[in-house]
């Protein structure tokens, strides 16, 4: 998938290679999907396409504003499936598909870093997010700190300082 444009506007088209070659002596073929336009493209083009960078038409140099945004990978199937070590453990769906399970240790370092980096992610997008920036702007105006700290008891935790506070809070209410 290509975006061409800029972070504000654009748009997105595809090159696509063909999936199915019933006949192995044809060389794979390649088309781009622009909106209503299919035509065949050519796979040398891809990096002239693709790759953003500094184009000259003679009189003058200007930036490509054409780069790939999503790259799309299909995974290889085995060519014996029979072989998979999923269908010697009894996964007939993993042996029929050619795949093999992935062994991935849950302590490893880099398993752990990518962990906390999605976490840091979430958290990140959460708390910057347009819906969490309401929630606080509606708790904060609508604040009520006599349900939370009776008036009489400020006086029992050194909190009297509070009070003034509270009241400064009533009087501009």
């Amino acid at each position: 998938m290509v975006h061409s444009g800029t972070a504000d506007s654009g748009h997105y088209y595809s090159y696509i290679k063909e999936q199915e070659v019933f006949e192995r002596e044809q060389p794979e073929k390649w088309y781009e999907f622009n909106d209503t336009l299919v035509r065949d493209f050519d796979k040398s083009e891809i990096p002239a396409e693709c790759f953003g960078g500094v184009e000259s038409n003679g009189w003058k140099q200007y930036m490509r504003t054409a780069n790939a945004y999503v790259c799309v990978y299909k995974r290889k199937l085995e060519e014996n499936p029979a072989d998979s070590d999923d269908e010697a453990e009894g996964n007939q769906a993993g042996a029929i598909l050619g795949q093999k399970r992935l062994n991935v240790d849950a302590e490893s370092p880099l398993v752990k870093k990518i962990a906390q980096s999605n976490q840091k992610y979430w958290q990140n997008r959460f708390m910057f997010s347009a819906e969490y920036t309401e929630f606080v702007c509606r708790l904060v105006s609508q604040w009520n700190t006599n349900m939370v700290i009776p008036a009489r008891a400020l006086d029992c935790n050194n909190d009297a300082h509070l009070l003034e506070f509270h009241n400064t809070v009533e009087q501009l209410s």
